[in-house]
């Protein structure tokens, strides 16, 4: 059971990662052209 219950945390902390790290590399550059444009302007 402990095992089990190890392996399915990791699997969780795994995914959450790669969540944190796909949404981090979106927001940033969609940020970055946001204030260009308002610079632009």
């Amino acid at each position: 059971m402990k095992q089990g219950v190890i392996v399915t945390l990791v699997v969780l902390g795994q995914i959450l990662s790669t969540i944190g790290v796909v949404l981090w590399f979106a927001i940033l550059p969609t940020m970055g052209l946001l204030s260009w444009f308002s610079l632009l302007k």
